[in-house]
């Protein structure tokens, strides 16, 4: 049986990313803008997370400076 591919990184905006850290948008604001979770990537003139930054993040206990 053939293995199923692995999804690509997607990018996804800040109401689905608090949801994902399960915190208010304005929280994730306050702590992107402090540098305690992964930096957003400027899309035009839109924040977006990546996914797989956002999941190892929570995954490593959500440390106070993420690894870049």
């Amino acid at each position: 049986m053939s293995e199923r591919p692995a999804e690509p990184d997607c990018l996804i905006d800040a109401p689905e990313a608090a949801d994902r850290l399960r915190v208010s948008v304005r929280t994730l604001r306050r702590l992107t803008d402090a540098g305690r979770c992964p930096a957003p990537i400027r899309v035009g003139r839109c924040l977006r997370w990546r996914s797989s930054d956002l999941d190892a993040w929570i995954a490593a206990g959500c440390p106070a400076e993420p690894t870049p």
